[in-house]
């Protein structure tokens, strides 16, 4: 096992990083029970999820105001010091909010005919269908 490997999976196996854990670091959470961790943690999930999709077309602000939310909103259920660590979205944070008006800026629609993605799922969707074809009957009867 290499070393980032094993440094990866003991940072995940901290109970900081896993709200249905007791934390044993001090913060934020500290003399509250770890069930109460969990509802704020799916609310959050729930969050990432709605930002990957909503709003449809997101220029740079989106994108920066919508990073900016995920990091603080890891502060919300994070038990070591959650709350304290500005420096994750203060960059971020200063972006949002000295940056020039970027409403007008979009990026360029993708053509069907360009794209890999599209072409890949038609691709993938015709495979199906072969793959589930009936056979065709030997004889008819009738």
């Amino acid at each position: 096992m290499t070393t980032l490997t094993r440094r990866v999976s003991e940072a995940v196996a901290l109970s900081d990083w896993q709200p249905w854990k007791v934390p044993t670091a001090e913060g934020f959470w500290t003399g509250v029970h770890w069930a109460y961790r969990i509802p704020v943690f799916i609310a959050y999930l729930a969050f990432v999820l709605t930002t990957a999709f909503w709003p449809k077309p997101k220029n740079l602000a989106h994108l920066i105001a919508l990073s900016a939310a995920v990091l603080i909103g890891i502060q919300f259920w994070y038990a070591d010091q959650g709350g304290v660590y500005v420096l994750w979205y203060l960059p971020l944070f200063l972006l949002m909010m000295f940056r020039p008006n970027l409403a007008e800026r979009f990026p360029p629609l993708v053509q069907r005919e360009t794209d890999w993605l599209y072409r890949s799922g038609r691709a993938l969707g015709r495979f199906v269908l072969w793959v589930l074809k009936l056979p065709e009957p030997a004889a008819r009867v009738g």
